[in-house]
C-alpha cells in the first residue's frame, strides 16, 4: 500500500496520498504539487494503474528538483513509462547493501 509513503527525491520527501474522486473531480489520474511536497492519486485504480501513475508523478518531482521548472508532458510521458518498467522489471536492491563493519572495499 502506497498511501502515506514518503519518497525522498533530491533531499525533498513527498508523501503519497490516495484521494477518492480525484479523476471525476479534477480529471486526473494523480497530481504532484511542488509547493507542499505531495503526490495524490485516484484511490480506485488499479494496483498497476495505481504504480504507473505513482512513477509517472515522482517522474515529475524527479524533473523539478533536477531545475526543470517548465515540462513537456510527453517527456515526462516517455520516461515515466521507461522507469517504471526498469523499476519493475529489475531488482535494485544492491544499492542499498551496505558492506560489514571492518570490511575493507
Amino acid at each position: 500500500m502506497i498511501d502515506g509513503k514518503v519518497f525522498r527525491v533530491g533531499g525533498v520527501d513527498y508523501s503519497v496520498e490516495l484521494v477518492p474522486e480525484l479523476h471525476r473531480l479534477h480529471q486526473l489520474w494523480g497530481q504532484v504539487t511542488y509547493q507542499d511536497t505531495s503526490i495524490q492519486i485516484e484511490k480506485e485504480l488499479s494496483p498497476t494503474r495505481t504504480n504507473n501513475v505513482l512513477i509517472h508523478e515522482l517522474t515529475h518531482a524527479v524533473f523539478n528538483e533536477a531545475g526543470f521548472m517548465t515540462q513537456d508532458e510527453d517527456v515526462v510521458n516517455r520516461v515515466a513509462s521507461v522507469l517504471h518498467a526498469l523499476l519493475r522489471d529489475n531488482d535494485f536492491s544492491f544499492i542499498r547493501e551496505t558492506k560489514e563493519a571492518g570490511a575493507n572495499g
